[in-house]
């Protein structure tokens, strides 16, 4: 405590202005179920049962089950802006999970997949069931991958890693001191293809982060992060906002035991027109990228990953079989400023949304 009043003596003193509470209007927020919370835990245990026996019976092939489980979880968040108005909001959130494991000649793979609600009874455990044993068996006799340069296609798993990659650069605080990926951008640079367009939105029906207010106490609003490949917004708190001389955007979010940070909310890719299956039928050859690995390795500030892989092989726009061993490698930048095309197969994994999409191309290093 000591150091840090010495170290705050130092420091230049910046202004705040609290006016941007005045006539606040906080949007409406209804994502509590309590009907769900009513349910008694037997319904509930039953439902684990039946997302572990649902997926046991989708393929013969499936020969174990790692973890099958439904859980509950209830928010409530109270606190007092800069202008002494009372503000709250109540939340609630189930998970399903699946991970199985699936057997077949010698080889085994693991299949995961999960879905969430803020209301139990929106929970499709047959679906979860079905895509955790898919993704297992679909990997089964997977061969080593060659080395190539050539076209790709990201799944939506895999894209939304890179999503999740690239949140942090939105940050004001990360772009201030030179750990964003946007440290030489301006708002209306053109930074990626013009096929992508990202969204930040708090007030998303359904969405794993939605809030009506940051912890700041901050209205929150949608944000179009990146319209049509041009940096469009960024995301602030009070300081930065005070800083810069702009609204805030109401991202200020902290842990029990952490400072608040700037974090995005529900951050997605906008969808396109075409599922997977059409990007893949328009490559001559190339590969489907299923899921990345190693996603700590890459340098935040530049861009540059080298990050191992699976997926499958594609000839002639027709997927062939499974790979492995091999890595992708390149630039973030420069990857999603060669999109050609955007999938229609929005999927979100926690707070990140994304869909498939279509590269120019990538180097796959294979053995």
């Amino acid at each position: 405590l000591n150091t840090a009043l010495a170290v705050a003596k130092t420091m230049p003193e910046d202004s705040m202005d609290f006016n941007i509470f005045k006539n606040t209007q906080y949007p409406n927020f209804l994502s509590y179920d309590l009907e769900g919370l009513k349910t008694p835990l037997a319904q509930k245990i039953e439902l684990a049962k039946q997302l572990e026996l649902q997926c046991k019976k989708t393929d013969s092939r499936i020969k174990g089950i790692r973890s099958a489980s439904i859980s509950e979880n209830e928010f409530e968040t109270h606190m007092m802006d800069q202008e002494q108005n009372q503000i709250s909001y109540k939340k609630t959130m189930y998970t399903a999970q699946m991970t199985c494991k699936a057997e077949d000649r010698g080889d085994s793979q693991i299949g995961f997949d999960s879905e969430f609600s803020t209301t139990l009874n929106k929970l499709d455990i047959s679906k979860v069931a079905t895509q955790a044993a898919q993704n297992a068996t679909r990997l089964l006799g997977a061969k080593n991958a060659p080395t190539l340069q050539c076209a790709a296609v990201f799944e939506n798993q895999a894209s939304a890693e890179l999503l999740e990659l690239l949140a942090a650069s939105f940050s004001e605080e990360e772009i201030f001191k030179g750990k964003s990926l946007f440290n030489t951008k301006k708002l209306k640079d053109h930074v990626f293809s013009s096929k992508l367009t990202i969204f930040d939105n708090p007030l998303l029906s359904d969405g794993y982060a939605s809030v009506p207010f940051d912890d700041e106490g901050v209205c929150t609003q949608t944000k179009e992060l990146i319209k049509d490949g041009t940096l469009n917004s960024t995301l602030n708190n009070l300081y930065y906002a005070m800083k810069n001389k702009v609204k805030p955007t109401g991202n200020s979010f902290r842990a029990l035991k952490s400072p608040p940070k700037i974090q995005s909310t529900n951050i997605y890719f906008k969808s396109g027109n075409k599922s997977s299956k059409d990007l893949c039928a328009s490559i001559h050859k190339g590969v489907l990228i299923t899921d990345l690995m190693g996603l700590h390795t890459a340098n935040p500030i530049t861009g540059d990953f080298s990050l191992g892989a699976s997926g499958f092989l594609i000839e002639n726009g027709k997927i062939l079989w499974p790979i492995k061993g091999f890595a992708v490698s390149g630039n973030l930048l420069t990857l999603l400023n060669q999109i050609e095309d955007i999938g229609n197969d929005l999927k979100f994994f926690g707070p990140i949304g994304a869909t498939s999409f279509s590269v120019k191309a990538v180097s796959i290093g294979g053995t």
